[in-house]
């Protein structure tokens, strides 16, 4: 039996490499809204965007037996809506909100794994000392509580350039996945980051598969699969990134400091050990 997936802001590439998959009783992909409006307008409105979506999905007329997400926010916290409205599983919008919101997502975190949570803390950019109450010593990244992929995420070593840029660009924020599937966390693959070396350049590729001890790569999942299950994220597709340290690996202490979904586990400011 052929089976609809309807995949948001499908481009032509993406929608090529989808129909060659095998064992999955030929599927026809379609896409649900364009690229244009749901993710490179100027702004996007949630509540339109989910109209839209609606409107779409009402006109067909098959069954709608998928709707998948495969870009992050604002995309990722669309789906969950219109996937209850056709019983279809998925996430739920209050999990998915957890995990895109990078201040929700550390509250959340340090109630249940927070010795893998790095210090952090919230500012206002455009107060008139929006630093005076951030504690954490240099280096440290920033980015906004919530963007459009990970717009504005960097290290620095001096806090008011930072702000600066943040303020000055405000206008501008705006392959297979892990799952957590009926409550079981399912993880198709981890890669690394290694620096490059190439002169001014701190990275330059991805490494598949990670040639991290595995030790640690089951720690990451174990404090990942706990956050999760705390904030109720099931029947969803996610990736997350973390921060290996490799001196402390050499202790066998390995703080992993995960960073935001869907892209998702990210937050405003880290703290970053030399």
């Amino acid at each position: 039996m052929k089976r609809n997936i309807f995949t948001v802001a499908l481009e032509e590439k993406p929608k090529a490499i989808l129909g060659t998959l095998w064992q999955s009783g030929d599927p026809k992909i379609i896409s649900l809204l364009n690229l244009c409006t749901a993710v490179e307008a100027d702004n996007f409105s949630f509540k339109d965007g989910l109209f839209s979506a609606r409107e779409e999905l009402a006109s067909y007329s098959d069954s709608v037996d998928t709707i998948v997400a495969q870009w992050d926010f604002p995309i990722s916290a669309l789906v969950p809506t219109p996937s209850k409205e056709h019983e279809i599983t998925s996430s739920s919008v209050t999990s998915a909100l957890k995990c895109e919101h990078k201040r929700w997502s550390r509250i959340e975190q340090s109630q249940v794994i927070s010795e893998a949570v790095p210090r952090y803390y919230g500012v206002e950019p455009f107060a008139d000392l929006p630093f005076e109450r951030v504690t954490l010593s240099y280096p440290f990244r920033i980015n906004p509580v919530k963007a459009l992929s990970p717009y504005h995420d960097f290290k620095n070593e001096n806090f008011d350039p930072a702000i600066n840029e943040a303020i000055i660009n405000t206008n501008q924020l705006g392959a297979p996945q892990e799952t957590m599937f009926q409550g079981e966390l399912n993880v198709s693959g981890i890669t690394s980051q290694p620096k490059s070396d190439i002169p001014n350049t701190l990275f330059d590729r991805l490494a598949y598969s990670s040639n991290y001890p595995a030790h640690d790569h089951h720690k990451m999942v174990e404090v990942l699969r706990k956050f999760l299950e705390h904030i109720g994220y099931d029947n969803a597709c996610f990736n997350v990134k973390s921060m290996w340290s490799e001196a402390d690996a050499n202790q066998d202490q390995v703080e992993e400091q995960f960073q935001n979904c869907l892209k998702a586990l990210k937050f405003d400011i880290e703290h970053l050990d030399e």
